[in-house]
């Protein structure tokens, strides 16, 4: 599902989780994967790569859930980032990922462990939220 965007592609292997991306009016972006219910697994949340469409490579970009690796493309060539912020929602300070994800042209591959890693950072022991976090591009 998206609003103000394209739809997200998603690739898996089985099933897939459920996906939702939105551009807000004044230009941030976000993107969640949500998990599905069966009699065998009950609440599971399947990993996916899952590729979005961002128009603007200024905004900061919130992303929710569990991935294999989540892939930003933009209009622009990004091969110039200097820096790739990445911040739990529940954190006070941001971690420089750039040496850690992919970059190729107008694309940029995150991947989930990174996602798992950072976006639960900050969580309290027991916690058992998906990920949270925020990326913001330093050129």
């Amino acid at each position: 599902m998206a609003r103000n965007m394209p739809l997200p592609r998603v690739e898996v292997t089985g099933d897939a989780p459920y996906v939702m991306a939105s551009t807000y009016p004044n230009g941030p972006v976000c993107v969640a994967t949500e998990g599905r219910v069966s009699l065998e697994n009950q609440w599971y949340e399947p990993r996916a790569t899952v590729t979005i469409d961002v128009a603007d490579a200024s905004q900061p970009i919130g992303v929710f859930g569990h991935y294999d690796t989540l892939v930003l493309n933009f209009p622009e060539p990004i091969t110039d980032l200097k820096h790739v912020w990445v911040q739990d929602l529940l954190a006070e300070s941001a971690t420089d990922i750039r040496s850690r994800v992919s970059i190729n042209g107008h694309q940029i591959s995150i991947p989930g462990e990174i996602i798992a890693q950072i976006g639960l950072a900050a969580a309290d022991s027991g916690d058992i939220s998906v990920p949270g976090l925020v990326i913001q591009f330093e050129r």
